[in-house]
């Protein structure tokens, strides 16, 4: 897999999450969201929990994804925070996400 696919998979699971705190804000509580994992791997679907303050201030961060602890990869992704719950990794600057189809 390419630094660009790895990059597209977080990509994805990002407007799926993005998508489940549009569906779910008006039901759940601030301390209590539970969100898909980032992680590049396509096949994925393990969750992992973020407040939404978390959650807000990782979407204001572009190349910044969250993972559940221990699907973190190597190469070009960069590890930026550990939490329990989390793991925040980075893409290279030069890495970008492909735009849907139209």
């Amino acid at each position: 897999m390419t630094v660009g696919s790895l990059h597209d998979c977080s990509h994805l699971f990002r407007a799926v999450n993005e998508r489940i705190v549009q569906l779910a804000a008006p039901l759940v509580d601030e301390d209590d969201l539970w969100l898909v994992c980032e992680c590049p791997n396509v096949g994925c679907m393990r969750m992992l929990r973020m407040t939404c303050s978390e959650l807000q201030a990782l979407l204001d961060e572009e190349r910044i994804y969250a993972s559940v602890p221990g699907h973190e990869r190597g190469g070009p992704q960069k590890v930026v925070d550990r939490t329990k719950e989390y793991v925040l990794v980075s893409f290279p600057v030069d890495v970008t996400p492909l735009e849907p189809a139209a």
